[in-house]
């Protein structure tokens, strides 16, 4: 789903007409009109980015996935004036946030990366401040159109999976028992569900001071405390920002009937 999604992006600034170029190990697509480099060996990400920069100088870069979040620090200072796209593994689109703000937040990084002196928050910030949209996705197998089934779903169990139910309304999720065209699977294609997070000045405010928050705790039980309510404050943050968090987006897909409830309920966080 994490290439996929990428790609999706490197072609809609295509059809921008902006100019496109890649850096993977290995090469997932192929790209008609993009420049799509390759590393292999001892090389990094950030020398095959240094490379395509220095020869074709695209308005668009992706970096199939970052080397750990010390190794995303160089990418983004190299990507001053260009839009660059990176994948990486974590769970939500707040918790990658929250690890690109930690990382940047080391005083000998920043103050390397970016010659501001010695103040680290104001490093952390002209970098953070280039960020644009995190986002977090789950590929799921959608259900078959053709032999879908509707049962009734209680507003209990909605409740207890994250949607609050409206009062008066009838529920219902779908299973599937298999036919001709989805060849007895139940199944027909893939459901890409995505938690998209606008970084706002207001997010970032939250996510400071989460981070804030953390490095002041000293036991372990004050740590998770802090943890929990640091997350809760930005998600609240980010849903008054227009986010929708992965849970909740899935069960609309549920309720719609195109993935299984217990698909989204193994496959998804529980909501903020």
């Amino acid at each position: 789903g994490k290439s996929v999604f990428c790609y999706s992006a490197l072609v809609r600034a295509q059809m921008q007409g902006r100019s496109v170029a890649t850096v993977e190990r290995p090469r997932k697509f192929l790209l008609p009109g993009a420049i799509q480099a390759g590393i292999s060996g001892s090389k990094t990400y950030a020398d095959g980015m240094a490379a395509v920069l220095e020869k074709y100088d695209p308005e668009v870069l992706m970096i199939q996935e970052a080397d750990g979040m010390l190794g995303l620090i160089p990418l983004l200072k190299e990507a001053e004036n260009r839009l660059l796209i990176i994948g990486y593994h974590t769970h939500s689109a707040i918790n990658m946030l929250r690890l690109i703000l930690t990382a940047l937040y080391k005083k000998e990084m920043t103050v390397q990366m970016y010659k501001v002196g010695t103040d680290e928050y104001s490093a952390t910030r002209a970098m953070a401040e280039r960020l644009l949209l995190v986002t977090g996705s789950r590929l799921m197998q959608g259900n078959c159109f053709y032999c879908r089934e509707a049962r009734p779903l209680a507003p209990e169990v909605l409740k207890n999976a994250g949607k609050v139910p409206e009062p008066g309304r009838e529920y219902h999720h779908y299973l599937t028992r298999g036919c001709a065209v989805c060849k007895q699977t139940g199944f027909s294609g893939m459901e890409l569900i995505f938690e998209v997070m606008p970084v706002t000045p207001a997010i970032l405010n939250a996510t400071e001071a989460w981070i804030m928050s953390e490095e002041k705790e000293s036991t372990d039980d004050e740590v998770d405390s802090s943890w929990e309510e640091g997350q809760r404050m930005v998600a609240e943050t980010a849903e008054r920002e227009g986010m929708r968090c992965m849970r909740r987006v899935a069960l609309d897909k549920v309720l719609a009937g195109e993935v299984r409830l217990k698909d989204v309920l193994m496959k998804t966080p529980d909501p903020y």
